[in-house]
């Protein structure tokens, strides 16, 4: 199976309409916090899009992953995961998947990564800077 990634976005919120159209609302690359760290942050997604090539015959989804690594190289308590229906009988087919993270634990100031794992292997990344204002 061949993967190649179209997008991987951070964004405040997203919505998807009937025929699975996303829209994305105040993507970001940076997070301003107005409290004091360590902290939470409430709610944020990361959105990823993946072309796909060459599925084995039999396979009906793929497990799909996000962990957050801090600016000190340990992950955040993040850990989520979402199945994602494929169709075997496309020899090339676009799918996505939208994690909702809430309560974020932010420790430090710094590049932060939000990584996306394709059946435990990393196929995307979102870094995005967490900055708190004194």
């Amino acid at each position: 199976m061949q993967i190649t990634k179209n997008f991987a976005l951070l964004c405040e919120n997203t919505s998807l309409d009937k025929d699975n159209k996303i829209t994305l609302f105040n993507v970001f690359d940076v997070i301003k916090v107005r409290f004091a760290l360590p902290g939470v942050y409430a709610k944020l997604y990361i959105v990823v899009n993946f072309e796909l090539k060459g599925l084995q015959p039999d396979r009906k989804e793929l497990v799909t992953k996000l962990k957050i690594k801090r600016p000190d190289g340990n992950y955040s308590d993040v850990g989520l995961s979402i199945n994602v229906s494929v169709d075997p009988s496309k020899e090339v087919q676009t799918v996505g998947a939208i994690f909702g993270v809430h309560n974020l634990q932010l420790s430090e100031e710094g590049v932060y990564c939000a990584e996306i794992f394709v059946e435990d292997n990393v196929e995307a990344e979102v870094k995005f800077e967490v900055t708190a204002n004194s």
